[in-house]
């Protein structure tokens, strides 16, 4: 029959990727999932040559009866032995506990939450195996237990946006998230050197702030798929969304599930709806503002005649349809053009329109990424 390779045993994990025949293969990195999936190969070869042994390999229930019968084998993810439902026995299972805590003193770097990540315990043979070089620490990194065993009311503050990419809109999105990460330190440690009201809760308050960031990539199905699990994650406020595309879908449900919710950078007029989204809030003036005082420029300089180029999104049809309301009750004659976000082809299309109308102002409501095409 076919040759079955059957591994040596392997103490650890690292001596796995040292082997010329595996390390090609496995160049990432070995994690314990890895781990289990090499393994269920294993499982399933070794359990196919017993029930060939025996004749039956064409029979499906001596063919799982014999990989049920694996017990002890030395595999990657360390002893093999299942139970009588075919599931990993728990004699051989492992298990790492990581204590998780907000450090006030890491670097705040994009994308990085603030926290110490300890192995406190491993779980092997059946028992627990405590680390006593770590500790458990509480939070803020204390190894000592607050005095009333309850510590500060914490607060899972979600995060939303376009944090991670390489385009300049993700750049301009990642500086966003460091400001935020800034003021979670300056709020937790009641630093007031940019608001100085935080100088004054002292003891008043003792609420802590958890920033949890998730990616929405800018899109709104993302968007909504990182706010439930979010959700389901324990969120109790969220920061976001970004981009005012996720913002509406998202404000709909943080309204039905009662979750405050502040965004720093959505503009759009359509998301003061206090009736679709009762919970939304923004640091950032709505569009409604902005169109205004665009239109009073345009009215200084005594131009009758403005073009429109936005992209075709709740951003940009909720600013051109608030510059269009400024400027017909004004006198302003007005052409908008909407173009598909990610397409030079659709920016060339509305500047031809625009040359063809002889239009001589423009305004652009686009993205960074659009910038250079127009």
């Amino acid at each position: 029959g076919a040759h079955v390779w059957h591994p040596a045993p392997v103490a650890e994990l690292d001596a796995f990727l040292n082997r010329s025949d595996s390390a090609s293969v496995l160049a990432g990195g070995l994690e314990s999932f890895l781990a289990f999936a090499y393994d269920a190969v294993v499982a399933l070869g070794l359990g196919a040559c017993m029930a060939e042994e025996m004749g039956s390999l064409d029979e499906p229930e001596t063919l799982l009866d014999s990989i049920k019968g694996l017990d002890g084998v030395a595999g990657l993810s360390g002893p093999i032995r299942f139970d009588a439902q075919g599931t990993r026995d728990i004699s051989t299972s492992s298990f790492e506990m990581t204590n998780i805590a907000y450090d006030p003193n890491a670097t705040l770097d994009a994308g990085v939450t603030p926290e110490i990540r300890l192995r406190v315990a491993t779980w092997t043979t059946g028992e627990w195996t405590f680390d006593s070089g770590n500790p458990f620490r509480y939070w803020g990194g204390s190894e000592e237990a607050p005095e009333d065993g309850i510590g500060a009311r914490l607060l899972s503050m979600g995060m939303l946006g376009r944090f991670w990419g390489p385009t300049e809109t993700d750049l301009s999105e990642r500086s966003k998230l460091v400001s935020a990460l800034v003021a979670v330190r300056h709020f937790n440690a009641r630093n007031g050197s940019y608001a100085p009201v935080l100088n004054d809760l002292g003891s008043s308050c003792d609420v802590q702030l958890v920033p949890l960031p998730r990616h929405s990539a800018g899109r709104a199905s993302t968007g909504i798929d990182q706010y439930l699990q979010g959700r389901m994650d324990g969120w109790d406020v969220l920061l976001g969304a970004a981009r005012s595309a996720v913002s509406e879908p998202v404000g709909a449900l943080t309204g039905i599930h009662d979750m405050p919710q502040c965004s720093y950078w959505s503009t759009s007029p359509r998301l003061s709806d206090n009736v679709g989204m009762p919970t939304f809030g923004r640091t950032i003036p709505s569009d409604e503002t902005s169109s205004l005082t665009v239109t009073r420029y345009i009215q200084y300089h005594g131009w009758d005649r403005v073009g429109v180029i936005h992209v075709a999104d709740t951003y940009g049809n909720g600013y051109a349809d608030a510059m269009r309301a400024e400027c017909t009750a004004v006198g302003i004659a007005i052409t908008t053009v909407a173009v598909e976000e990610g397409s030079p082809e659709a920016i060339l299309s509305a500047v031809n329109t625009m040359a063809t109308l002889d239009m001589r102002i423009i305004v652009s409501v686009v993205f960074l990424d659009a910038l250079e095409a127009l």
